[in-house]
């Protein structure tokens, strides 16, 4: 791998998110490449006001003194991602861009081996963790997107949600090419059984167990029976110390689906501090 993508906010850098981002790059043996977002919305800002006794909302435009600060914070923290690089011993580069966040920065996956985001990051005030920003990002993203945990912890084990589909293998498969160093480490693969569907492991279990023993020498496969999404978060939530990484298949359905059965990663991503490797087809 050679080119991990590193997300933050321009106007609201996070120094600690490098720690996660240069333990991974060091296991990957690759250097880091910043991108320092600015939201150009903030050009303009709603605002309320009132005519005749009823509010409406109409476009604010922020002063000059405001941009000014915004130009003179850019640049602040341009700097010091390079020094927060530099301190961490990581060979790094960083661009800005502006424009809309999620456009941009779905455009740079397209460019990039693997995407870092914390689940923090928003352009909003929103304050829920996984925002609403990063799950979008994780529908959007063209490359595979490693979502840090809040809290940085060594990684000791790798955990495999494995459902027999080829979303999952693909998950699996591009896990291996990106970071092949961590697949020496522990490994649990996760077959979740569930009620009344067509278990399709058994029809290829020797052949993935086989593949499994070429690049995973250390692992064991675990099956459970129950709703994935209930399977997957107890199992997190029963084990001791959250220093595993999950490595999961496609992220999100259609609205519709999710009203009725939200998605098993999803559930894991907001109740569980883990970091979560996310790759769909």
């Amino acid at each position: 791998m050679k080119k991990i993508l590193v997300v933050f906010d321009a106007l609201n850098f996070k120094p600690e998110v490098l720690d996660f981002a240069a333990s991974i790059a060091r296991i990957a043996d690759s250097g880091i490449a910043g991108l320092l977002v600015y939201d150009t919305r903030m050009a303009t800002m709603p605002g309320v006001n009132m005519l005749a006794g009823q509010a409406y909302v109409e476009e604010i435009v922020i002063t000059v003194e405001d941009q000014k600060a915004h130009e003179l914070r850019i640049s602040e923290n341009l700097a010091a991602f390079r020094d927060a690089c530099f301190a961490r011993k990581v060979s790094a580069d960083v661009q800005l861009r502006r424009g809309i966040p999620s456009d941009v920065i779905i455009q740079e996956s397209r460019f990039a081996d693997l995407m870092i985001i914390h689940p923090s990051l928003t352009f909003d005030a929103q304050v829920n963790v996984p925002t609403d920003f990063v799950k979008d990002i994780l529908k959007g993203a063209e490359c595979p997107v490693l979502v840090a945990a809040e809290v940085n912890r060594p990684i000791t084990e790798v955990v495999i949600a494995y459902d027999g589909s080829r979303q999952s293998m693909h998950a699996i498969k591009q896990f291996c090419a990106q970071l092949p160093a961590m697949c020496s480490r522990k490994a649990t693969v996760l077959h979740v059984i569930e009620d009344g569907r067509r278990d399709l492991f058994d029809e290829h279990n020797d052949s993935f167990q086989s593949w499994l023993s070429i690049h995973f020498p250390d692992c064991t496969i675990v099956s459970l029976a129950g709703n994935a999404q209930d399977v997957l978060f107890n199992y997190f939530v029963e084990q001791e110390g959250n220093t595993k990484l999950l490595v999961a298949g496609a992220y999100g359905r259609s609205a519709i689906s999710r009203f009725f059965r939200p998605s098993a990663t999803e559930e894991v991503l907001e109740k569980v501090d883990i970091p979560l490797f996310i790759a769909h087809l």
